[in-house]
């Protein structure tokens, strides 16, 4: 076996475990997504340390674009962040990954003029799919303006995670790599300053800021040392390995999520309860394989 498959795994075993623990954390410890987004794009700021081995000045459209990018990476985990407060981190997080897709094509056929293939078309009906068989038994069966809810700040938070991987790419191809990470990341450090100017977004974050314990401070910055080290990871996997079979693996995401929400629903219910009924289960299971049918061929 390639080294780069376990590596790659691991990166969306962690990936994945990371969303379980935001699950956790803006359900029970820090209760808005204001507040959590903005910590994490101020982290971002931390990523200067890495600045002698790489950063150089860029042009100012690159550096306007490596900036936006940052800052549509902070909007899409608003969104997300919103979208796991209200439902299931084994619906949302396949629900973001599954249609990212969908959006990375629609922003080339508008910027690029790159028309969708007959392939790229059968993946989008896997992905639009996988959406459908996610929400509509739940929509169906609950509350449906909350799960409307969900639906709509999850297809959002796809959106602008495409918006960021579009701009990304761009960035990448006419900078080095270290600098057009450095860049981006002080993109959402700014973002996440321009959040103070917004009084209702000011108070969520200074209140839930007073109310926050050490442990769950603590608890927040565990879980963002997995994300990173889940990003390195998938760095080094694609160093090594093909990008598009690595691409079609993001599957194993989902895959580890429903996986990992089972086991702590099972053993750890003060951490993580999701409620599963049959029919859940199988429309979670369906949608799953949707989307991965959906990467394989897209990639």
């Amino acid at each position: 076996m390639p080294f780069w498959i376990p590596i790659a795994a691991a990166s969306y075993f962690l990936s994945g475990l990371a969303a379980i623990l935001d699950k956790f954390l803006i359900s029970k410890r820090i209760p808005s997504a204001a507040s959590y987004s903005f910590y994490v794009g101020i982290l971002g700021i931390g990523v200067l340390v890495l600045a002698p081995w790489g950063f150089t000045f860029l042009p100012l459209k690159l550096t306007a674009i490596a900036l936006s990018a940052g800052a549509a990476f902070l909007i899409a985990l608003y969104f997300f962040y919103e979208a796991l407060k209200i439902d299931d981190a084994s619906r949302v997080v396949p629900l973001v990954g599954g249609t990212s897709p969908f959006f990375i094509l629609l922003l080339s056929g508008i910027f690029f003029k790159q028309y969708l293939a007959s392939t790229e078309l059968l993946a989008l009906l896997f992905f639009v799919a996988g959406g459908v068989l996610l929400y509509l038994p739940k929509i169906a069966e609950e509350d449906g303006f909350f799960k409307f809810k969900s639906l709509f700040c999850g297809l959002l938070s796809a959106f602008f995670f495409a918006l960021t991987f579009f701009l990304s790419d761009w960035v990448y191809n006419h900078s080095e790599f270290l600098t057009g990470f450095i860049w981006m990341r002080f993109g959402s450090f700014l973002a996440a300053a321009l959040m103070l100017t917004l009084p209702k977004l000011r108070h969520d974050i200074w209140s839930t800021s007073r109310t926050t314990t050490k442990g769950s401070i603590y608890f927040f910055l565990i879980n963002k040392v997995i994300g990173a080290g889940s990003f390195v990871l998938l760095i080094y996997a694609l160093f090594l390995g093909p990008a598009s079979v690595i691409d079609a693996m993001k599957g194993l995401e989902q895959i580890f999520v429903f996986a990992i929400a089972i086991s702590f629903t099972k053993f750890y219910p003060d951490i993580l309860e999701e409620h599963y009924t049959k029919r859940d289960i199988e429309s979670k299971i369906a949608a799953i394989a949707s989307f991965i049918i959906g990467f394989m061929i897209l990639t």
